[in-house]
């Protein structure tokens, strides 16, 4: 991805938004960021920002790449993005995070991009449709319980440094439920 901004071949609307690796500072501003209704791509990646992502992202409806990996983020993952039916691949790992991830039964069927480790990220780990998921990774964070059924595509790797989990691919099973 060319570092910058991309526009249509028209120039006549903003297409990506990929500002990695700039030690860029301040918060996410994603009202005006979604203001470009046409924003596929946007790539923040390994910069100072910090705060929360907000709810408003949810209005990049068009989005299909969300890479916000290695800033200094925090707060609670929005329910909102949890309904961007176009995204494809997230990227949120190496923040503060924390709190649980929202339901993402609506988007999971077109994510082939999960990647969220390295945050403190509690609770369940969200069902997802395995089938299309190439890049998972929830390691190091505070999930609990049961991992779901991963269709037998992801190591144990991608689940490393969440003690609270149990089951297969962990070598530590599940208690027997009552």
């Amino acid at each position: 991805m060319h570092q910058g901004v991309g526009c249509n071949s028209k120039l006549t609307s903003v297409k990506k938004v990929i500002l990695d690796n700039l030690l860029l500072p301040g918060t996410f501003d994603a009202v005006s960021l979604c203001a470009a209704k046409s924003l596929t791509v946007l790539s923040l990646t390994n910069n100072t920002i910090t705060g929360e992502i907000p709810q408003e992202t949810g209005n990049c409806t068009q989005l299909t790449h969300l890479y916000l990996s290695g800033n200094k983020l925090s707060g609670s993952f929005p329910v909102s993005l949890s309904h961007l039916n176009n995204l494809k691949r997230l990227d949120i790992s190496d923040n503060f995070f924390s709190g649980a991830l929202p339901d993402f039964t609506i988007i999971s069927a077109g994510l082939v991009s999960f990647l969220v480790q390295n945050n403190s990220l509690t609770g369940k780990i969200p069902q997802f449709d395995f089938e299309n998921i190439i890049s998972f990774n929830v390691s190091f964070n505070y999930f609990t319980g049961p991992v779901p059924d991963l269709k037998g595509r992801f190591s144990v790797d991608s689940l490393l440094g969440n003690p609270g989990l149990c089951g297969y691919p962990l070598p530590n099973k599940c208690p027997p439920s009552k």
